[in-house]
């Protein structure tokens, strides 16, 4: 299953709805932890899908029905899943990373060291991952499509959920949520 555009599409009203609640200058200042947990909501509200926010990932594994070992305490102890989605049975599903890719994270840096943080759960467990994102404008020069263009080709893969371009509560640049499935 191919959860991607619907994560783009919730993630997008996540970060609207809080920019208005906030009464935020610039869109981009939503913190990541509210996006996380109102894509959580809506994949269950909407959905009928059983999430967890910020979910060990040594208790996936575990869920999984794998045991612990000293080399998974090693890499993965301290990480946790954003969101973690589960089947009606209860075992874990697909897990979400949820980044801000904007000023700050100029390169996607951020984005590629959690695509590297669900490779390493992926080499130890079969589950679907994805990577949710917000991704800005910088400057004239470095506007979204680019900035996509640029992370596709370091991922290797593309984003197959879009929210479309977005502009900013200032008007001044564009913003979209993307995610997809790696």
């Amino acid at each position: 299953m191919d959860l991607s555009q619907k994560i783009a599409e919730y993630g997008a009203q996540a970060v609207s709805y809080y920019a208005k609640m906030a009464r935020l200058k610039y869109d981009n200042e939503v913190r990541e932890e509210f996006v996380s947990a109102r894509i959580a909501m809506a994949l269950f509200e909407r959905d009928g899908l059983a999430a967890h926010v910020e979910r060990d990932y040594l208790r996936i594994v575990r869920e999984l029905g794998n045991e612990v070992s000293s080399k998974d305490i090693s890499s993965m102890g301290s990480k946790r899943a954003d969101i973690a989605i589960y089947n009606p049975d209860g075992a874990p599903l697909a897990v979400i990373e949820v980044k801000i890719c904007d000023e700050g994270d100029r390169n996607g840096a951020a984005v590629l060291s959690d695509y590297e943080k669900i490779q390493t759960l992926r080499e130890r467990v079969t589950i679907d991952t994805y990577l949710a994102i917000l991704l800005t404008d910088i400057n004239d020069t470095k506007r979204c499509a680019i900035r996509r263009g640029n992370l596709e080709e370091s991922l290797h893969s593309p984003f197959t959920g879009d929210s479309g371009l977005i502009r900013s509560q200032d008007a001044a640049w564009e913003w979209q949520f993307l995610a997809g499935k790696f």
